[in-house]
């Protein structure tokens, strides 16, 4: 039987873009979950009195990146971040560093994208953790790790 090549989400990275022309990435501090981005497509109904046994058909509409949410422990700094990223009405660019053990290089996700939600959870019994939300604009950029 073949060894798993599956690897865990530990050591996950998510950078913030400064939105310079040599774009550098501040990492944003206790990443707890990551998921996205997600790829969809739009179909066009292209049915006919003429199509085929009565079957509808369909073309191939707009592709969509989907959105991005982050879990994180909250921090003054990445939240007061967030913020101004969602009052500013900007896309601005992102970066996730997938860790795998596998590369010397590491695989990264490059998206441009709105943040449209800001949300923070409180507990008397558990840590403050803040939820963002990012709507992908454009076409997600997929590098493959070394």
């Amino acid at each position: 039987m073949a060894e798993s090549t599956a690897f865990d989400g530990y050591g996950i990275i998510f950078g913030i873009g400064d939105g310079t022309s040599s774009e550098s990435f501040v990492d944003v501090a206790e990443i707890i979950d990551v998921s996205g981005p997600g790829f969809s497509r739009d179909t066009i109904d292209v049915s006919h009195s003429g199509s085929p046994n009565h079957y509808r058909e369909f073309i191939a509409g707009f592709k969509d990146g989907g959105e991005v949410t982050l879990t994180m422990n909250m921090t003054q700094a990445d939240y007061t971040s967030f913020l101004a990223k969602f009052d500013s009405d900007a896309a601005n660019n992102f970066k996730i560093t997938i860790p795998d053990s596998n590369f010397t290089t590491l695989p990264t996700i490059l998206f441009s994208g709105i943040v449209t939600g800001v949300e923070t959870e409180y507990s008397i019994e558990d840590k403050v953790t803040a939820n963002v939300t990012i709507k992908v604009t454009g076409k997600p950029v997929h590098t493959q790790g070394t």
